[in-house]
């Protein structure tokens, strides 16, 4: 019974490993100290909307956009204090176009682009973390900061399919961490399509909001009901192997 109960161990972890495995990670530490995010491949872009979005999503109207597909700006790598030799420091930058009214709120997006993939498809899920800190900068009533995952539509204008987003503690003072994911099942994403991973920093009327954030890290797991079935499977087996004793 104890080997039965190994072999079938053995098995269900096999599984699971054959699902779970990491898509992306940066601590910055191969960046050069001084420089800016966009050397360590991060693109920029900015939104426009109408009102500040919440901090559970985007629900603001937007009213404009730039995406010039350059590296990254508004950002600084600065020395790490977290015990990593790097971290980088981002805010909203209100000086690229377009132009903007006054109360519209700005959100500067700082992201990778990761083609999806077979095995992202098949294991379903995609969980994001990443450690953060406020700013000396950052006014936690009035502005607001975080990490996002999005899926892009490429044969469709790489249209917008699947948003999360993980927003940062805008009133803490030491190092946080934070968690999300966003599923890739029901929504019509094929490989090829695009996966954003990136850090968002957002206010209106030159509202200060710097934060540093470091230790990003995007894993494909599977969903809950590829656990489940694994499960079920592994129990039938064990009840088969037992009645053919």
């Amino acid at each position: 019974m104890k080997k039965l109960l190994l072999i079938l161990s053995s098995f269900f972890c096999l599984a699971l490993a054959s699902y779970g495995f990491s898509i992306y990670t940066q601590n910055f530490d191969g960046t050069t100290v001084g420089g800016a995010i966009g050397d360590a491949g991060f693109k920029f872009g900015k939104k426009v909307y109408a009102s500040p979005n919440s901090q559970n999503g985007i629900d603001a109207t937007e009213v404009g956009g730039w995406f010039p597909n350059t590296a990254g700006g508004s950002s600084a790598v600065d020395a790490g204090d977290n015990g990593s030799a790097a971290m980088v420091k981002t805010w909203t930058d209100f000086g690229y176009a377009p132009d903007f009214d006054n109360n519209q709120s700005q959100r500067s997006l700082q992201f990778v682009d990761i083609t999806i993939t077979n095995e992202m498809l098949s294991a379903g899920t995609i969980n994001g973390s990443v450690d953060y800190k406020i700013g000396d900068s950052f006014d936690g009533t009035a502005a607001q900061a975080g990490a996002f995952l999005k899926v892009l539509d490429v044969s469709n204008g790489w249209s917008e399919i699947a948003y999360s987003q993980a927003a940062y503690d805008g009133l803490s003072t030491d190092w946080q961490s934070a968690s999300w994911s966003i599923s890739l099942s029901g929504i019509g994403a094929v490989a090829g399509d695009l996966l954003q991973v990136g850090l968002y920093n957002e206010s209106q009327n030159y509202t200060a909001n710097g934060t540093w954030s470091d230790n990003i890290s995007v894993s494909a797991v599977p969903e809950p009901s590829t656990y489940a079935l694994l499960a079920g499977f592994a129990a039938f087996l064990f009840v088969a192997i037992r009645r053919r004793k």
